[in-house]
């Protein structure tokens, strides 16, 4: 009996600290996006196709799916897609726990909910969608599994087969292999974050037609300080290895841009020995 007493106040201990731990963390996230200013880049056939796409959703919804919730890029591009796309305010995302990765239960557990807030504080509704269990879990956790993907399986048909729907996908999606494109009813809207690991927004669309075309919504602009000798050379820069490691440079300095603002015993790799 003591055991279990002392079990369940630990249990109440380690929630109180995840949820101080999330709340702070959503904070610094909020206060950081703060910093970004949103510059439209769209070209005249692209504006073309958002017209078309929005008309669409003037009945409709976009549902995306962020495997990586630790990166922020397709959030930071929503402000610049609703000024081309007003009705996509009805769109609802899905965010997915990142579960490829070590330790990946605990670690999601501690992204997804100050991700989560983020994104509902720009009016979107953000649905998590249950972690895959391994095959080595034991018989209880994947009972439990099956009850949670049962359950987020039906609301997320749901949403996809009312009339009107549309979907969105990041690569990552791919892992949802129970989804096919036929299941839509009435076209698709596949929305596609082409550089997951950087601060840049451009994303790809497959309208009702079905013709592909590439889109650059947006383009975040940090601080000028942060961002200059990067910015200089990402203009000039053409191979592809080399601009992906320059915007994985930008997404570092926005880490320890955002650690900056948490008590110094939770920055973890973005404290400032980290960088040096």
């Amino acid at each position: 009996m003591k055991q279990a007493e002392n079990e369940r106040e630990s249990r109440t201990v380690i929630e109180k600290f995840q949820s101080w731990f999330r709340l702070a963390f959503a904070k610094a996230v909020l206060e950081v996006l703060s910093k970004f200013e949103i510059e439209m880049v769209i070209s005249p056939e692209s504006l073309e196709q958002l017209q078309k796409i929005d008309t669409y959703l003037k009945h409709g919804s976009i549902i995306v799916y962020a495997n990586h919730t630790s990166m922020l890029d397709a959030f930071l591009g929503i402000p610049t897609a609703i000024a081309h796309l007003p009705h996509l305010r009805k769109a609802i995302y899905l965010l997915a726990e990142k579960y490829a990765i070590p330790n990946s239960r605990k670690k999601a557990s501690f992204v997804i909910a100050p991700i989560t807030k983020v994104v509902n504080s720009l009016g979107v509704v953000a649905v998590p969608v249950p972690q895959r269990l391994s095959e080595q879990a034991d018989d209880r956790k994947k009972q439990r599994g099956k009850k949670r993907l049962a359950k987020y399986e039906a609301k997320r048909d749901y949403l996809m087969n009312k009339e009107g729907s549309a979907a969105g996908f990041t690569p990552e999606a791919t892992r949802d292999e129970s989804i096919t494109m036929t299941q839509f009813k009435d076209g698709v809207v596949k929305t596609v974050l082409m550089y997951p690991d950087s601060l840049c927004c451009p994303f790809g669309l497959i309208p009702l037609g079905g013709k592909t075309f590439e889109l650059v919504v947006g383009e975040p602009k940090l601080a000028q300080e942060m961002t200059s000798s990067i910015a200089d050379r990402l203009a000039t820069e053409t191979d592809p290895v080399v601009i992906k490691q320059l915007l994985r440079e930008v997404t570092d300095q926005f880490g320890f841009e955002v650690a900056q603002l948490l008590p110094e015993n939770m920055r973890g790799y973005y404290s400032l020995e980290g960088k040096e």
